[in-house]
């Protein structure tokens, strides 16, 4: 079963360390955990969760001026985006970015500032990890069964994200 979730960092997570931030909660390496994960991705099929404001005028790196600078994982995270990198022989990001929604400056993204998202709802998850890499679960296996935690939506509403990154992840159990 796949679940979407968040980790909240102060900056923008490596791909390592978003590993690190998962990895108390893998089950090939944990025994008896009460959240765990046997495959994780960033986006999944939680891909372009975040429509984030983004005008390429307002950062250095400016308009068509230079099509060959990379602004993933710099201003935001897209899993596509580095797929696409990955896999074509040809890749123009600025290109590929249009068809995110660029033309209305907007883009629909992995991993974004708080500051940058529209309408962001942390209730709208499984779980959320903080940056402090405190778990919050809608529901944890507890002696054989699943317990909801009925204050998860009260919980992570407290959780502060000012000048905080938000990446969405798609893990499966």
């Amino acid at each position: 079963m796949h679940y979407c979730g968040y980790i909240i960092t102060r900056k923008i997570p490596t791909e390592n360390e978003i590993q690190d931030i998962l990895e108390p909660y893998n089950e090939a390496t944990h025994d008896n955990l009460k959240f765990s994960w046997d495959w994780f991705e960033i986006g999944g099929r939680y891909g372009g969760k975040l429509k984030i404001k983004f005008n390429p005028d307002e950062n250095e790196d400016k308009w068509f001026c230079n099509s060959n600078h990379d602004r993933n994982f710099k201003y935001f995270i897209s899993n596509k985006l580095k797929e696409l990198k990955e896999e074509l022989i040809f890749y123009d990001e600025l290109e590929c970015m249009i068809y995110m929604g660029l033309w209305e400056n907007i883009l629909y993204v992995d991993g974004a500032y708080y500051k940058d998202i529209y309408n962001f709802d942390i209730t709208n998850t499984c779980f959320v990890i903080d940056c402090d890499k405190k778990l919050y679960s809608r529901e944890l296996w507890i002696n054989n069964k699943w317990v909801k935690d009925e204050k998860f939506d009260e919980k992570v509403k407290n959780i502060d994200l000012n000048d905080k990154f938000i990446t969405v992840i798609d893990i499966h159990d």
